[in-house]
């Protein structure tokens, strides 16, 4: 699939691409298998999968595999080929229910095939510490999102030995901890024009 925008792209009527891009897909051939590949997936790994389609259907079926859809067709469908549960998330706190279905270890890997802010959030806070959240899906809207990747000792070492010019120009002051909810949180609620970094 050449994709849905810029060059003409696949939902063109006729479309020039060169001849090394053009690939016969064998019957039952999914374009899910690149995501999976690009996840790390490998046997014995629990798997969320938020927004039921093609991705089911390339994984292993003897993991754990958890889907979120909303629609019961999908769900049924899902639990036909392979899901081991398959939860409606109108109706299911999804990181719990996925939590419980891991014994409380979280997904090693979410795939957001919905592309909504409720279905990216759910992918975020169910996997395990460390997981992976792929996006798989096509978005209206720009997403809003959070990570961390502990890089805190790189950072602090880099600060330290000065690889970070001008720290000290974002320092609007320095306050002792004994004052730190009056003159630093409350500071930089109520007079952020005031404050850079405390």
């Amino acid at each position: 699939m050449y994709g849905i925008c810029g060059w003409g792209g696949g939902l063109a009527e006729y479309i020039a691409v060169d001849v090394k891009y053009i690939h016969v897909l064998p019957k039952g051939v999914s374009f899910a298998w690149h995501a999976i590949k690009r996840s790390g997936f490998t046997q014995g790994k629990n798997v969320l999968i938020l927004g039921a389609g093609p991705v089911l259907r390339s994984f292993d079926t003897s993991n754990v595999i958890i889907v979120s859809e909303p629609t019961s067709l999908r769900r049924e469908q899902a639990i036909k080929h392979g899901a081991t549960f398959s939860f409606n998330p109108l109706e299911t706190d999804i990181p719990k229910a996925v939590l419980e279905a891991t014994g409380g270890i979280g997904a090693d890997i979410a795939f957001d095939a919905a592309g909504i802010q409720a279905s990216l959030d759910a992918a975020l806070q169910s996997v395990r510490p460390r997981g992976t959240v792929l996006n798989i899906a096509i978005w209206e809207k720009p997403a809003r999102s959070a990570s961390y990747d502990r890089v805190h000792p790189e950072l602090l070492e880099a600060i330290g030995s000065g690889k970070i010019p001008g720290l000290e120009d974002l320092i609007t002051s320095k306050i002792s901890i004994d004052d730190v909810v009056e003159k630093g949180f409350h500071a930089l609620l109520n007079n952020k024009d005031a404050q850079g970094l405390s």
